[in-house]
């Protein structure tokens, strides 16, 4: 009877291929987090441009374009 020989050589090579698709799938969704978190940064910025300050007196079309805008 042939005796069973066990190589570990092929469970090393799916681990590896197995970590490697996940190291791409993390960094695929870190590239897309750091986008998300520049577009916000934008709109924040935006945001806080377009607000209207309080203390001045301001015309009407120019609050009308402010809300167009935003």
């Amino acid at each position: 009877m042939k005796t069973f020989k066990f190589r570990l050589e092929r469970v090393l090579q799916y681990r590896l291929i197995v970590k490697d698709e996940k190291s791409r799938e993390f960094k695929k969704r870190l590239m897309a987090l750091h986008e998300a978190q520049d577009h916000l940064e934008m709109l924040e910025q935006a945001w806080l441009q377009n607000q209207l300050e309080t203390e001045q007196i301001l015309q009407v079309e120019f609050v009308v374009m402010r809300g167009l805008y935003s």
